[in-house]
């Protein structure tokens, strides 16, 4: 287990890199940890300021960033890692940031569960419209397991929408 969240960096980008070559086999993709410089730096940093000519307002610090370019055009996939049970506020925070950057994927993992108010808005109210950002777009809730460095599938929140 993490003691740290910054431990979890570096697993999670890798597993997301693969995650965004897989389904992306015909872009170039990219994926960063961003988690102690704004977003709209590491577009100026890696010369990305034309296929986002928005960057500016990206002034969030996401953990992990991934950039799916494919011709002219290019998409962005956020992660945010929380080591504790992630509750509303969480949500809010990556709520924002995808509302300002407008990700093709948007997701929040942990290796522990939601916090008990989240789970009963969640999964029993099945209130997923307080993950919605727009464009048809949602937050995705995952837990990751540190053993096999990849998000368990079966925990994803909303269900099967992710993959």
């Amino acid at each position: 287990m993490y003691k740290k969240e910054f431990q979890m960096y570096a697993p999670v980008r890798d597993w997301w890199e693969r995650f965004l070559k897989e389904r992306h086999e015909r872009s170039q993709v990219s994926v960063y940890d961003t988690s102690k410089i704004v977003l709209y730096r590491v577009m100026q940093e890696h010369h990305l300021e034309t296929f986002f000519p928005d960057y500016l307002t990206y002034d969030v610090k996401v953990d992990i960033t991934g950039v799916i370019i494919t011709k002219d055009e290019a998409k962005l996939a956020l992660v945010e890692c929380k080591l504790m049970p992630i509750t509303l506020r969480d949500v809010g925070q990556m709520l924002g940031y995808s509302k300002v950057t407008q990700p093709l994927y948007s997701l929040i993992l942990l290796p522990q569960c939601l916090s008990d108010p989240l789970i009963r808005l969640l999964k029993f109210f099945q209130r997923f419209d307080v993950l919605d950002y727009g464009n048809g777009q949602r937050i995705r809730l995952a837990t990751w397991n540190p053993q096999r460095q990849e998000i368990l599938s079966e925990s994803l929140l909303p269900p099967g929408e992710f993959f």
